[in-house]
């Protein structure tokens, strides 16, 4: 059975004024099928929608509940034993402590022609 990571995404409140459309539903579906198709060319799928009820503190006030939805995507997660960061390539440890250095960080001296 494969592993899947998961993503998920708040449902956007507001439609893109951009997206055209002759009525605000028209507007809001396109900006859902943007955000849609910009996940989907990530190699995410679609699962459906999620809503999440969670406790905020606000600085001043009482604590309330408030109501959160989400999109929810997943992809396959990548094989055990596979790396799922940046590959670490292994450098031969520098000869001087200039070499050492970050570039920015290197002692100036004497232009070498």
């Amino acid at each position: 059975m494969p592993a899947y990571d998961y993503r998920l995404v708040p449902v956007p409140t507001r439609s893109n004024r951009k997206n055209g459309g002759r009525d605000p539903a028209e507007r809001f579906a396109r900006t859902l099928e943007e955000e849609m198709n910009r996940l989907g060319a990530e190699g995410w799928e679609y699962c459906g929608q999620e809503e999440f009820e969670a406790e905020e503190r606000p600085l001043i006030g009482k604590t309330r509940h408030a109501r959160h939805r989400f999109l929810v995507f997943r992809r396959t997660a990548p094989e055990e034993g596979v790396a799922k960061g940046p590959k670490i390539l292994s450098a031969a440890a520098p000869e001087t402590a200039a070499e050492a250095a970050p570039p920015l960080l290197r002692p100036s001296g004497p232009a070498e022609d």
